[in-house]
């Protein structure tokens, strides 16, 4: 394949940049960063007015007070600080074997890190994630974080910058799956029992604005019953996904970064890039599971 690939692109999702990384943390591969920008806008009571009633796309109601600067500076750092924490640097793709573009400047062939940068901007604008932050009056009042769409702004509250936990009995079904040759079976009564862990609401979001979906997404029963229990997974590694109901990720996560590279290293195509992760560090991220 040919030899090219261009350095920047600008999508209606996100921009994306490539460049060598050399010296920098001490990395030998190329960057593929996704440039996210997003408008968190102040929900805040009417002019002369100490609350307001915020609603969510379930129609769930809780009161909203102001923001003062501080608390408002201090969520604005903890949504980035998050979203880094699970995206930024954790995988790697890795170029066809008959495409030679990405090579350091001894001829060696490079792999392509993934990396994220969130641009907190203050207006909204057409390539611009718009989401309304409401402060609660009421710490553990609840209402459904959202990443909105585009013409829809989305919905934070102040809680999200903590993590929910998932307490409950979690049956591994058992399914069937070849390795080497060899059929191995995995799941069953063995891995049944009740299990502990938890999520960050904000990363999950941020995956939902570089276009992942709920980690059983695809599912029947997930169609049937959008934004129920099955589109977050059934088995286990799927419900500690970030897209399910925890913190880790899996190589699945890189799709962002998969279908962006192809615009960037034509005429590759998304299933010719294989993804691994960076470090053993990266691999259990977000890994925080306990038997109860």
């Amino acid at each position: 394949m040919g030899r090219t690939w261009s350095d920047r692109y600008y999508g209606n999702d996100f921009d994306s940049r490539i460049y060598y990384q050399d010296l920098t943390m001490g990395i030998h591969d190329y960057v593929l960063t996704l440039i996210l920008r997003v408008f968190l806008r102040q929900a805040n009571p009417p002019v002369g007015q100490t609350q307001f009633q915020a609603i969510d796309t379930d129609g769930n109601i809780a009161p909203g007070i102001q923001w003062p600067l501080a608390e408002w500076e201090a969520f604005r750092r903890e949504f980035k600080r998050q979203a880094y924490m699970v995206f930024n640097n954790a995988l790697m793709l890795i170029p066809p074997k008959d495409y030679d573009g990405f090579t350091d400047p001894l001829g060696n062939r490079r792999n392509v890190r993934c990396w994220l940068e969130i641009d907190l901007v203050e207006q909204a604008a057409e390539n611009v994630h718009v989401v309304d932050v409401v402060r609660l009056a009421h710490p553990g009042d609840w209402l459904r974080a959202n990443a909105g769409l585009p013409g829809r702004p989305g919905l934070f509250t102040s809680d999200n910058t903590k993590p929910t936990h998932t307490i409950g009995s979690l049956p591994q079904p058992i399914r069937y799956r070849r390795v080497h040759g060899k059929m191995r079976i995995t799941g069953g009564s063995s891995h049944e029992g009740d299990y502990v862990w938890e999520q960050h609401a904000l990363p999950h979001e941020v995956g939902h604005m570089l276009g992942l979906d709920h980690s059983n997404e695809g599912s029947a029963a997930c169609k049937k019953e959008p934004n129920s229990a099955a589109c977050y997974g059934l088995f286990l590694s799927d419900r500690l996904n970030i897209m399910g109901s925890g913190d880790a990720l899996d190589v699945q996560n890189a799709q962002p970064w998969i279908k962006r590279i192809t615009r960037h290293a034509p005429p590759t195509k998304p299933a010719e890039w294989t993804v691994d992760f960076v470090s053993s560090e990266a691999r259990t991220r977000g890994l925080s599971l306990r038997s109860t």
